[in-house]
């Protein structure tokens, strides 16, 4: 792994990480971030943290970062994310969960979509 790709991986929010590649939301939640698999989490978190500051957070083990890096090296995540950072973010921010609650004239938050 080169080092630009190492830092493209700590750097991005882990929201285009997700965004990235279908597999990489189990990799994170295998590689250390077993609350992601809460969908309330992870809408509320995944777009606050880059993968560098989750990994504090969260006092993941150096070679368990190390593991979780190049399992995500294995499936192009860092080649995936100029397009998630470019085209995704927004999206992922202000997506169905947030449009869907602002359109509702009761003022209720609405449920956020189910991913299957």
């Amino acid at each position: 792994m080169s080092r630009a790709e190492r830092e493209a991986l700590l750097s991005a929010r882990v929201s285009n990480i997700i965004a990235s590649h279908p597999d990489a939301l189990e990799l994170l939640i295998a590689g250390g971030f077993p609350l992601l698999a809460q969908a309330p989490l992870r809408w509320a978190m995944a777009h606050t943290v880059n993968l560098g500051q989750a990994f504090r957070i969260a006092g993941v083990a150096d070679a368990k970062q190390e593991a979780l890096l190049q399992a995500l090296m294995r499936i192009d995540v860092p080649a995936s994310l100029g397009d998630v950072n470019n085209d995704s973010a927004a999206s992922y921010e202000q997506g169905p969960l947030l449009e869907s609650s602002l359109d509702n004239a009761s003022g209720a938050v609405a449920e956020p979509p189910r991913r299957h």
